[in-house]
C-alpha cells in the first residue's frame, strides 16, 4: 500500500502569498460533537470517538476519532482519523472552501502545520 504525504503550512490553514485563512476563525468558539469522549485532565489529552464533528468559524472537521492534546490549557496538537477524515475551511478573500481529506489529519497548532497522511487529497477550488 502506497502512503501519500501532503504537507500544508498554514496560518490557521494556509500560509501562501494569496491564500490566507480567515483570521476570525481562531477567535470563534469551537464545538465538538461525538458519540463518546474521554478526558484526562492530568495529561491534557481528550479523545472523541464516533461521528466526530468539530466546528470553529469556517473550519469543519469530520472524523471517526479525534485526539486533542492541551498543554497549560493551550491547544498543542490534534490528530483526526477517519475513512477518510475530512477538513474544510474558507480562505480569507475567497468565495470557495479549501477541502482536504485523508486517513490521518495531524494538526500542529504550535507550528501552524497540518499534515494529511494516507490517501491524502486537497482541493483549493
Amino acid at each position: 500500500m502506497k502512503t501519500t504525504h501532503l504537507f500544508i503550512l498554514i496560518t490557521a490553514l494556509f500560509l501562501t502569498g494569496n491564500v490566507n485563512a480567515l483570521e476570525s476563525d481562531r477567535d470563534q468558539p469551537a464545538t465538538i460533537d461525538a458519540d463518546s469522549v474521554e478526558i484526562d485532565f492530568s495529561s491534557g489529552k481528550r479523545i472523541y470517538d464516533g461521528n466526530v464533528k468539530l466546528r470553529q468559524g469556517t473550519i469543519k472537521l469530520d472524523a471517526d476519532r479525534l485526539e486533542v492534546y492541551f498543554k497549560n490549557d493551550q491547544l498543542e496538537k490534534a490528530i483526526a482519523q477517519g475513512n477518510p477524515a475530512k477538513f474544510r475551511q474558507r480562505p480569507d478573500g475567497k468565495t470557495t472552501d479549501t477541502v482536504g481529506q485523508a486517513v490521518y489529519i495531524h494538526i500542529d497548532e504550535v507550528n501552524n502545520i497540518i499534515t494529511l497522511t494516507n490517501k491524502a487529497q486537497v482541493n483549493q477550488g
